[in-house]
């Protein structure tokens, strides 16, 4: 019984979609639902379903406001989010991913058109993986850069580091630290961001993984 727990423990184990504030090259596998909680340090609270409708392509849905815990009004967001993903490669150590995405991140700006790529490495147990992208909203007319290096710790343990230049606003280049715990298909992701500022935030995801 040990055996059959540990081996279901260890298949239910995905790669990360998101890494902090910054998509990664993967997407919900075909048939993969993806439900998501989001509680951010400036108290808005985010909500996401993603479904992968093929192994090349993913859409997600997100709503959110700010307050919903707390005394007062809510303050909830004037629209539904949307994400869509595009597998353009992927051979298992190489991958390339564009997408568009209107879920608010850091300042509340959203990716908009985003592309990625990445390169994953086993070393012994531990998995290396560095990614990186540009991606422009057209809304503010904004071109950014991010990227993120995340390693895989005995299946499923993550630790990322990701970075933001965050263009247009006052605060640039912008470093956060997180971890992340799948167990079975549920997970917890603990994040801080901008941790070489003053004012260091505290992020927790929480999420859940499963495929049909």
């Amino acid at each position: 019984m040990l055996i059959l727990l540990t081996a279901l423990y260890i298949s239910n184990v995905s790669i990360p979609i998101n890494g902090i504030d910054n998509p990664l090259p993967s997407i919900e596998k075909h048939g993969e639902v993806n439900f998501n909680l989001r509680v951010e340090p400036d108290n808005w609270i985010k909500f996401s379903l993603g479904i992968g409708l093929w192994d090349y392509f993913s859409m997600k849905a997100g709503y959110g406001g700010k307050n919903i815990v707390g005394y007062g009004d809510i303050d909830w967001s004037n629209e539904v989010w949307v994400e869509l993903r595009g597998m353009v490669y992927n051979d298992g150590s190489n991958s390339f991913l564009i997408g568009y995405s209107t879920i608010p991140y850091l300042d509340s700006i959203p990716k908009g058109l985003f592309g990625v790529l990445g390169r994953r490495q086993g070393i012994g147990p531990v998995a290396i993986s560095l990614n990186g992208g540009l991606n422009y909203n057209f809304e503010r007319k904004l071109l950014d850069g991010f990227a993120d290096l995340y390693l895989n710790i005995g299946k499923p343990h993550y630790i990322i580091f990701e970075w933001t230049l965050n263009s247009g606003s006052e605060n640039q280049n912008i470093f956060s630290l997180g971890y992340q715990n799948q167990a079975l298909p549920l997970g917890i992701q603990v994040d801080l961001k901008d941790i070489f500022s003053d004012n260091i935030g505290r992020g927790i995801q929480i999420f859940y993984r499963e495929s049909f």
